[in-house]
């Protein structure tokens, strides 16, 4: 079996909090992409949650594809924070790519 596929199956498994630990899991081991499309999900599922786009935005940072989802993702993570930490990152990151 494909490591994606394998990857999927466990995906749909999880619940939320299981998803968020997956996504995060991922990053740290350098697979973006793949953390790239669990929290997209994630976000689907809680559109305001800043944390997810946060996580969104450093996978998608990761990656160094997609410039606009970045600045995108990280401005989301900005507005809907409520943790001065997180608005800071998100500033910083946002200054960076400007």
């Amino acid at each position: 079996r494909q490591p994606r596929a394998r990857h999927d199956a466990i995906h749909h498994l999880l619940d939320d909090e299981g998803q968020r630990l997956l996504a995060a899991a991922l990053a740290r081991a350098e697979r973006p992409g793949d953390a790239v499309r669990v929290y997209r999900a994630l976000i689907v599922a809680a559109p305001d949650d800043a944390t997810m786009w946060m996580g969104l935005a450093l996978a998608l940072d990761a990656t160094g594809t997609d410039r606009t989802a970045v600045v995108y993702a990280y401005q989301q993570a900005r507005a809907l924070s409520h943790d001065a930490r997180l608005s800071r990152l998100a500033e910083l990151r946002l200054a960076a790519l400007a």
